[in-house]
């Protein structure tokens, strides 16, 4: 199913005036939720704000910044989880509403097995960005590390026998920097594009899409291409996305990876041309642009499989 920009863009209006009640729950369910986080957690916080400022005459103690901290932790956890899982119950229920009106039952809200496939998803991704940013943080942690007590232990000797050591330390932190700020684009951008892969095989499979097939197949009524090429294709193009979905998001034969999504929207492309739709022909070659770029600079991947593997034939 195609989606287009300007209907995209109003969607969440339309939605307002066909499902007021549904929205107004969906809005209802996350403030009752947030409400009942300061209840549980608001007095704990607010004792440990309260000792803190008691003491704005002299520097707070480290136990009482240390209590405003652990006091908070419930709170800030159980507001990024749970809001975390219930905005993606609320996604589904937009979605559901917006493809299945009749499904209104619990103003479109379900917890079943399409939202947890969403959660994992959305936890594997974040997690594995956090992962990688803390592991290329790790050199210019170092290098700032070993400058600042360069500098400290030069000023201790009332001296500046380490001076032009620390100062050559600054080009190679700009440096490590930039080369952090290349590798998680490219980690970003591959990451990304892959959970985009992935979640077409997840929503066309068992979410909201499951209708992909027939439904698109009607675009197509009239064309050129033959309608059982059609059919064949858009049976397994799921399938083949969420193949490459995987791929990318490992890191795993990256670059025939991003060559085959290359070819994929190529085809697409093709499709939606013969169509006429050019609104969505501007969107994939979008898609294309991302494919040159991830190929472009293919050297910046080293968070993957493909580079981890490459390093254990090295050593």
């Amino acid at each position: 199913m195609e989606i287009d920009i300007g209907d995209a863009a109003t969607a969440g209006l339309r939605m307002m005036g066909r499902q007021p009640f549904a929205v107004l729950c969906w809005g209802l369910v996350m403030a009752i939720y947030v409400g009942l986080l300061f209840l549980l957690f608001g007095g704990a916080a607010a004792a440990a704000i309260s000792n803190l400022v008691a003491t704005a005459g002299s520097t707070p103690q480290p136990e009482q910044i240390l209590g405003l901290v652990f006091s908070l932790m419930g709170f800030f956890f159980f507001l990024f989880f749970g809001a975390e899982l219930l905005s993606i119950v609320l996604r589904g229920a937009a979605i559901r509403a917006e493809l299945d009106p009749g499904a209104s039952n619990f103003a479109y809200m379900r917890l079943g097995a399409q939202e947890a496939w969403l959660l994992a998803v959305s936890f594997v991704f974040w997690l594995t960005l956090f992962g990688a940013n803390m592991l290329m943080s790790i050199p210019v942690v170092a290098v700032t590390m070993v400058g600042a007590v360069g500098s400290i232990a030069s000023a201790a000797q009332g001296g500046a026998a380490h001076a032009g050591a620390m100062a050559g330390l600054g080009p190679i932190e700009v440096l490590l920097r930039l080369a952090t700020y290349a590798v998680s684009i490219w980690l970003w951008l591959r990451l990304s594009l892959g959970v985009d892969m992935l979640m077409h095989y997840v929503v066309r499979t068992w979410g909201v899409s499951q209708d992909f097939v027939p439904v698109t197949e009607k675009m197509f009524v009239g064309n050129l291409l033959p309608m059982s090429w059609v059919h064949f294709f858009l049976t397994y193009l799921p399938y083949f996305e969420g193949l490459l979905g995987v791929l990318l998001i490992l890191g795993l034969w990256s670059r025939w990876a991003i060559t085959a999504e290359g070819l994929l929207v190529t085809v697409l492309l093709f499709g939606t041309a013969l169509r006429s739709d050019w609104t969505v022909v501007s969107h994939q070659m979008i898609y294309l642009l991302f494919v040159f770029f991830l190929l472009a600079v293919e050297e910046w991947d080293y968070f993957s499989v493909d580079a981890l593997l490459v390093r254990l034939r090295r050593n």
